[in-house]
């Protein structure tokens, strides 16, 4: 049984030896990818507001960015970015995704640059393994009309778009990953889409991640292709 033991745990570092970088967090993954849009100092928290006498309460930031002033508020399902408006049931929604007016509002943070616009939240009400899905709102203000999109929501994050050599709005997709017979995931796989104007294209490329820690979806490597 000794041998037995000491043989599993020398495999075990094996895979490790031969394995990618080990991740812990989502955020800590997309940082290595290339062509980010934002980066996590990029995020700023919207506040919660209400002017009397409405009950209406709205969510917003303002500050300057680059010299510039900017001001961002969300409002039932009413986005409003340095004043143009964008109504969340109007986004182009990744297949399997829902726009819901709730999506964003309190622990909402918003990611801004010259040309894009990001929010991401997690909904206060979120418990068990809901509490792994991020709404991503992505706007590309640069084109006209305005691209706005809802991206898949499972370990997502603004972090994770990127801009790839052709220019086009690239991000991933995550999916669990299931051994034979097992009812917890063993890793994710991440299959990379683009984006061009409002519609959704799959590339080429998946990578495969292994969790390495029983219970712990946070924590993986990067498997070798």
């Amino acid at each position: 049984m000794k041998h037995k033991a000491t043989l599993a745990c020398l495999l075990l570092l094996a895979s490790f030896a031969n394995a990618g970088n080990t991740y812990d967090g989502y955020e800590s993954y997309y940082s290595t990818l290339s062509g980010a849009i934002f980066k996590s100092a990029d995020k700023h928290e919207l506040e919660a507001f209400s002017t009397p006498p409405s009950a209406n309460i709205k969510f917003s930031w303002s500050g300057k960015i680059k010299g510039q002033q900017r001001h961002v508020s969300v409002s039932d399902g009413l986005i409003k970015i340095d004043g143009k408006p964008l109504k969340i049931p109007k986004a182009n929604v990744f297949p399997g995704e829902i726009a819901n007016i709730e999506d964003l509002g309190r622990n909402a943070g918003i990611y801004l640059s010259k040309d894009y616009a990001c929010f991401e939240s997690v909904p206060p009400s979120a418990s068990g393994t809901a509490v792994r899905h991020t709404s991503v709102y992505l706007i590309n203000q640069k084109t006209k009309p305005v691209v706005f999109l809802k991206l898949p929501s499972l370990f997502a994050s603004c972090t994770g778009i990127r801009i790839n050599p052709q220019g086009l709005i690239t991000f991933d997709k995550v999916e669990y990953q299931y051994e034979k017979g097992e009812d917890y995931p063993s890793g994710v796989k991440f299959t990379e889409y683009t984006s061009f104007k409002q519609q959704f294209q799959k590339s080429e490329k998946e990578v495969a991640g292994k969790f390495i820690e029983p219970d712990n979806v946070y924590k993986f490597i990067i498997e070798n292709k």
